[in-house]
């Protein structure tokens, strides 16, 4: 056809010009390129005639291939990010201990980075007019670009609820809110079907969910009302239980609407429930991650480690990944379902513009190798800028008056959640490893030995205390109860929920060998005396929220923590209470006390990473301020030489030196 229109172009320019072929030559070829773009639109507008403008791919192909990638991702990191991701992590490496997080945070930058590529690469070969189909590849290698940006520049923990990914998890979840009521308006104004009114409840649930999923992220609700179930049934945290309940409610929610929104979405032109179905998979995977962790390591016998890195942290961290791109699939999802309306109008006109922009396949190909080069390098500077983050000296706190600052106990120690903590000069200093469920005691060589473990009963052990005969006190949350291990190892109950006890938390002895108990849920302080005769010591008319640690100075005095109330109360031997530091003071979250053989008393704030020193009158200041990656500091604890000890999970404790004499 194009010979023939070159001919007829050819014949017909020399009659009208009167003027020989070869004159005519320059506009022959502006005409002949001219016929070749419009038989070219031509062939495009018959391929659009013959194949529709929705999904190509099929369903099954498209999650096959998607899983494919992943396992070449992982093979690539397994093969080449060990090697980056460990000397990545040796650059900042503290006292020779690597950093089990900036290790698994190197590890997803070179295993997610590698995903994307192939990502991209795969959507090069989905056909041109596959919209909806590259709508949510483009969609998963936007949120890994977003989740490279937090792992590289987020010095916090960012397994954790603190980290900046619950941001924008929150902030995905309020898109795709926002997007279930936009498609709300449209089924309310311009929808005449017969399942209308099922449809509009649909889409006002799920924006509701959303939202609310939304403020879970940021306010931890889940938290609060796994606490809340757990006080009321005196069996603890019931976290994983609401985590999983929201899973099931999912499942009934989509249930209960499952008829109308088959007839209304599962049609072969419609992409929305094939991108439903695999947001719902990420969902019920994040919150099985979620609810059954700790159940799937204890049962299935599986390390506690790989490769250095705890395996709860990998559990963790794979369930901030799949909540955060399940808020995006759901974004995705409900903006498809947008597009889709009305026999895909709005779809329709983003094909068309965005198809009439295609003239040639090798110019296709050609634009997409330049963009995969430029992925490659994009990759590069990712972990060049890695490795600059991470290239300044790596510190741990800093102490007023010089003291040095050293890692005591680092991940090869065995420690899983290190809380509160005593020393004994006969003994050591002893650590109660709340996860770990058990009770450890180092010598000043760091070498250890287990004084209660899961299998004398315990289950979260969270303050311990040395008795002057050299027995030992745990207190165990969980299990509420009381423990007393002999200098021989023999360890018994001695107070329990019959006793009146609530949720026991912080221990401490006086000088008569009582031992005293906060409980954070009884907002109380008992007293245990030495014939085994239980009183309460102080309530809330005190004016006591959530005690949390003790500690008796040399006057006989008690010093109690009060976290959520962000107070520390002093108690007189008589029993008369006062609050003897606030907010005011800048107490955040105060955790521990520790007080020092001048009567300085010590408060760690898990809040803010700091350690407030406070003099006898009441006069506060900054003894320690422990940088963003150590912020979470729990337990605190003086040896002999005046060194201080400081818990901070998941494995670290560390040491402070006395003051330069």
């Amino acid at each position: 056809m194009v010979g023939e229109d070159a001919r007829e172009i050819m014949r017909t320019a020399q009659l009208e010009e009167g003027a020989p072929a070869y004159c005519l030559l320059p506009t022959a070829f502006c005409s002949l390129r001219r016929a070749v773009e419009i038989e070219m639109i031509e062939k495009i507008e018959r391929e659009e005639s013959k194949t529709p403008d929705y999904c190509i791919v099929p369903f099954g192909r498209y999650l096959t291939i998607l899983a494919g990638l992943c396992l070449l991702a992982a093979l690539a990191d397994a093969i080449l990010g060990s090697r980056v991701s460990r000397f990545v992590a040796a650059q900042v490496s503290l006292d020779g201990e690597l950093s089990p997080t900036r290790l698994l945070r190197a590890h997803l930058i070179f295993g997610f980075s590698a995903l994307a590529l192939l990502l991209y690469a795969a959507s090069l070969k989905i056909p041109r007019f596959s919209f909806k189909a590259r709508a949510p590849v483009w969609l998963l290698i936007i949120g890994i670009g977003i989740l490279l940006l937090v792992w590289m520049f987020d010095k916090a923990e960012f397994i954790s609820e603190e980290s900046i990914i619950a941001r924008y998890t929150s902030s995905a979840l309020i898109l795709a809110g926002l997007a279930a009521l936009a498609n709300l308006f449209i089924y309310s104004r311009l929808y005449e079907g017969e399942d209308r009114f099922k449809l509009q409840m649909f889409w006002l649930l799920a924006g509701a969910a959303m939202i609310w999923a939304s403020c879970d992220e940021l306010l931890m609700f889940h938290e609060r009302i796994g606490a809340a179930l757990g006080q009321m049934s005196h069996r603890g945290s019931l976290q994983d239980l609401v985590t999983l309940g929201y899973g099931i409610g999912g499942i009934v929610f989509l249930a209960l609407f499952f008829n109308a929104l088959r007839r209304e979405f599962i049609k072969p032109d419609r992409v929305f429930y094939k991108l439903m179905a695999s947001t719902a998979a990420l969902f019920l995977i994040s919150q099985a991650a979620d609810s059954f962790d700790d159940l799937a390591i204890r049962s299935l016998r599986l390390p506690e480690t790989v490769s250095g890195i705890p395996l709860e942290v990998i559990f963790n961290t794979f369930e901030e990944i799949f909540e955060f791109l399940g808020a995006m699939m759901f974004l995705g999802s409900f903006t498809v379902a947008l597009l889709e309306f009305k026999d895909h109008m709005l779809l329709r006109s983003l094909v068309e513009i965005a198809g009439r922009k295609m003239i040639s396949e090798r110019a296709r190909w050609r634009r997409g190798w330049a963009t995969a080069a430029a992925a490659m390098t994009f990759m590069v500077i990712f972990i060049g800028v890695q490795l600059y983050s991470n290239a300044s000296p790596r510190q741990a706190a800093r102490a007023t008056g010089d003291r040095p600052v050293s890692l005591f106990l680092g991940s090869r120690a065995g420690l899983r959640a290190p809380d509160g903590m005593a020393f004994d000069p006969r003994f050591g200093l002893c650590v109660g490893d709340e996860k770990g469920r058990k009770v450890v005691v180092f010598n000043s060589a760091g070498e250890s030995r287990i004084w209660l473990s899961a299998r004398d009963g315990l289950k979260s052990p969270e303050a311990v205390a040395w008795a002057p005969d050299g027995g030992l006190y745990v207190s165990d949350d969980e299990g509420c109860q009381i423990f007393r291990v002999s200098p021989a190892g023999d360890a018994r109950v001695i107070a329990s929920e019959r006793d009146g006890l609530k949720s026991p938390e912080g221990i401490a002895i006086d000088r008569d060998g009582n031992l005293f108990i906060g409980d954070e849920k009884a907002s109380a302080i008992f007293k245990l005396a030495a014939n085994g005769k239980m009183s309460v010591f102080a309530d809330a008319t005190s004016g006591l929220t959530s005690p949390e640690e003790l500690e008796f100075d040399r006057e006989g005095n008690l010093f109690v923590t009060d976290d959520i109330g962000a107070k520390l109360f002093k108690f007189a031997p008589d029993g008369r209470g006062q609050i003897f530091a606030t907010s005011s003071c800048g107490l955040k979250t105060p955790e521990s006390i520790a007080i020092d053989k001048d009567g300085m008393i010590f408060v760690s704030d898990s809040g803010q990473g700091k350690i407030f020193r406070f003099t006898p009158d009441g006069t506060a200041s900054v003894f320690a301020q422990f940088g963003r990656e150590f912020r979470h500091i729990e337990g605190i604890a003086f040896n002999e030489r005046g060194e201080m000890f400081v818990a901070r999970p998941p494995y670290y404790v560390f040491k402070i030196g006395a003051a330069p004499r």
